[in-house]
């Protein structure tokens, strides 16, 4: 009986699902930030997504990222490499309901996506927004930061954003923080503002600060002499550059023409010319034997009388 058990056994292991050897787990989200930025470059909300995947995620991270299909596709997705550049990366997308999922394969730590939102209300002066989504990863920090249009008065925002700061770009940004997000937790943003204008925040270039040339009162004549120097160095700069470019396109249009006309093979240093081949040399041929005409005989080269009869020999 015993010789039986052992097989059956090992059947029923065979037959039974097995478990998966290795359990995939969601990738954590060290940081991931929401900006918000109405009125950028459309008449619209430009929403960007900016995330970092936790240490200890092994890469390429598999991600996978949805909102409201009627907004998509994405306008760009890409990665960060070593050098800080923005890498265009490669997505596919599924429609799911009512939302557009997209979904990559991080081969860094750092990625970001963006969609234009046109759920934003612009019927009024008085311009207001929604935003609800909810992440798919647990995140350890989540910074929701909304960009400030130029000539805005008056701009609300629920959960209040109470950390103010100036970008490079002299536009000012409101932002906060919300720490230890689970999994599906909500995101939500009401966001309203007044602007007058529908001038777009790309159109608006800040104004950037010069220092005053010194007055005629207090610089005296100097200040032609300064101002002409001004001038001149700028003309000079100008002529050195106009040359520079003339030079470039001038060896540019040169070696293409060069190109066209067939180049002779050099010769190798180090090396003497092959010899050239001798010509053939003929051999002078024999002269032709010389006979009396009158008695028939034989007679040598230098010979003009016959030895024989003494008459002349004829050539």
């Amino acid at each position: 009986m015993r010789q039986y058990i052992l097989p059956l056994l090992a059947c029923v292991l065979l037959l039974s699902p097995a478990a998966p050897l290795h359990a995939q787990t969601a990738p954590t989200l060290a940081k991931l930030q929401i900006a918000f930025w109405p009125e950028y470059d459309r008449r619209a909300m430009l929403v960007i997504y900016q995330g970092t995947v936790a240490a200890g995620v092994p890469l390429p991270a598999q991600l996978t990222f949805s909102f409201p299909a009627a907004y998509g596709p994405p306008g760009a997705v890409a990665f960060s490499d070593a050098q800080g550049r923005l890498l265009t990366l490669e997505y596919a997308t599924a429609t799911v309901g009512d939302q557009l999922q997209i979904s990559f394969s991080a081969p860094t730590t750092d990625f970001q996506f963006e969609y234009y939102d046109t759920s934003l209300d612009l019927t009024s002066s008085t311009r207001r927004y929604q935003f609800s989504a909810s992440t798919p990863y647990a995140v350890q920090a989540l910074v929701l930061q909304v960009q400030r249009p130029m000539g805005v008065n008056a701009l609300t925002t629920t959960p209040p954003l109470n950390e103010t700061l100036v970008g490079q770009d002299a536009l000012t940004y409101q932002r906060t923080t919300v720490n230890n997000l689970a999994p599906g937790a909500p995101i939500t943003l009401d966001l309203s503002y007044t602007k007058s204008t529908d001038t777009l925040t790309v159109n608006t270039a800040p104004t950037i600060a010069t220092p005053d040339l010194p007055s005629t009162a207090t610089a005296g004549g100097n200040s032609s002499v300064v101002l002409a120097a001004v001038v001149l160095g700028v003309l000079g700069v100008a002529l050195v550059a106009g040359a520079l470019v003339w030079y470039a396109r001038s060896r540019s249009n040169s070696e293409e023409e060069l190109s066209d006309i067939p180049r002779r093979p050099r010769r190798r240093k180090g090396h003497p010319p092959p010899p050239k081949p001798a010509a053939p040399t003929v051999a002078p041929a024999p002269p032709a034997a010389v006979f009396c005409h009158e008695c028939g005989q034989a007679a040598e080269p230098a010979d003009e009388f016959c030895r024989n009869c003494g008459t002349v020999l004829r050539r």
